[in-house]
């Protein structure tokens, strides 16, 4: 049943891919319905979906980040464009274990126990609360220190100051961890940003004037000293380890191709000398310029301590390189958003790998997907479309001593299995 006590059925299940997929919608989780050619109701409790070619991964609807379902009732009268100002955006009606009570938005979101959960004996807490706002270091404090929170999500705190408190003898928590596929990286646009080009600024047949040189990319990826970012994280077993590919996670699809490629290694000296066969020369304030245009780059990410400790080893490489680079922080909730990162924000586009791709969605042979994906990755390493930087645990988070049941899973939601935690 849903939270309201009203029937749960086959009818919502398509209701929602309908308004999902509505373009005026704009949903975030339209493509997760891609290649769906039809929804039948065959009965109240089963839904046949007909998919327009064969797919290898049906998961890629209904399943962890994607299985969300919408109440018809709560949301019919909302579709299209009105989709945004539907108030169940705040407060949805849905069959989990707890139930939306009070929803403030960039504060405080309470639930209250589901009296219509399908288990009958859970879940065994009668509120939960969200806590948003202040900072990953102050969350770990209210977790390990203090014992004020039960939870603390996502603790991306310097790995030398988190430590102490995850062993310290009187500490109230513990670390939660999960090897997993997300990757700090650095994405870079191949196009050119200045705004005195209007309306054409960082569109794809505007060229950045040195960072779609194929030498400038490698000499940035080789100028930079992953060993640190290693320490920052605290390697593996903690938060996460550096690492130069941007598919990890999973050992039968992580290349180890990219080991031997000379720009996942940190070496100035061959990066300086890219730089110089690039034509662009080291000027008396120690900057390189070509053509009167001086290498300057704006490195920008979230604001977050332990990012911007990323940052400084970054621009201490690039530094020495001759690059002058301007580091920006942006508040999360605006660098997420798409104004701000964008997709394809390198404005990429390769025939190999669109082909391989498209092999890819086709295979079904477990092993040759492993191949593709690989390959999928080492083109993206390889012709420094991205600098991979960590490896990072997914979830990495802090939770009470007291609390039960958890139990790390780094494909879905933290609060998957939130029905089973209890003190």
């Amino acid at each position: 049943k849903w939270s309201d006590g009203t029937a749960f059925t086959s009818a919502d299940v398509i209701f929602t891919w309908n308004f999902a997929k509505d373009p005026a919608a704009a949903t975030t989780t339209a493509s997760y319905f891609d290649g769906i050619k039809s929804m039948t109701a065959v009965d109240p409790l089963t839904v046949k979906m007909v998919w327009d070619a064969p797919n290898p991964n049906p998961y890629q609807a209904w399943v962890s980040y994607a299985g969300g379902i919408l109440q018809e009732k709560q949301f019919k009268d909302w579709m299209g464009a009105k989709a945004k100002d539907a108030p169940g955006n705040q407060t949805p009606i849905g069959t989990g274990p707890y139930k939306v009570k009070q929803f403030k938005a960039d504060d405080v979101v309470t639930y209250e126990l589901n009296e219509n959960y399908r288990d009958p004996n859970k879940p065994f807490f009668k509120t939960v609360t969200f806590k948003g706002g202040g900072d990953a270091t102050s969350a770990a404090r209210a977790v390990f220190q203090t014992g004020e929170y039960d939870y603390g999500w996502n603790l991306q705190v310097e790995y030398s100051i988190l430590k102490p408190m995850i062993e310290a003898s009187d500490t109230k928590g513990v670390s939660i961890a999960a090897v997993s596929s997300n990757v700090e990286r650095i994405l870079i646009n191949r196009t050119n940003p200045d705004p005195a080009l209007g309306a054409k600024r960082s569109e794809p047949d505007q060229p950045h004037p040195f960072l779609s040189d194929l030498k400038v990319r490698q000499a940035l990826a080789m100028g930079i000293d992953r060993g640190p970012l290693t320490n920052l994280y605290g390697g593996k077993a903690q938060a996460g380890e550096a690492t130069c590919n941007i598919v990890t996670g999973v050992p039968a699809y992580t290349s180890t191709n990219t080991a031997s490629m000379s720009i996942c290694k940190y070496d100035l000296a061959a990066a300086n000398k890219l730089l110089d066969d690039a034509g662009w020369v080291k000027g008396a304030d120690g900057i390189r310029a070509k053509g009167g245009k001086q290498m300057s780059i704006i490195y920008q990410t979230t604001v977050n301590p332990l990012r911007q400790k990323e940052q400084d080893i970054v621009k201490n490489g690039w530094t020495q390189l001759g690059i002058k680079v301007e580091l920006k922080a942006v508040v999360g909730g605006t660098f997420f958003s798409s104004g701000e990162s964008p997709d394809n924000t390198e404005r990429w586009c390769n025939k190999t790998y669109d082909d391989t791709f498209a092999a890819f969605k086709k295979e079904l042979d477990p092993a040759k997907r492993n191949d593709l994906i690989i390959k999928m990755n080492d083109l993206l390493v390889s012709d420094v479309v991205v600098i991979p930087l960590v490896a990072r645990s997914s979830p990495f988070s802090g939770a009470s001593k007291q609390l039960k049941g958890i139990v790390a899973n780094s494909w879905d939601s933290e609060m998957w299995n939130i029905a089973d935690w209890s003190k």
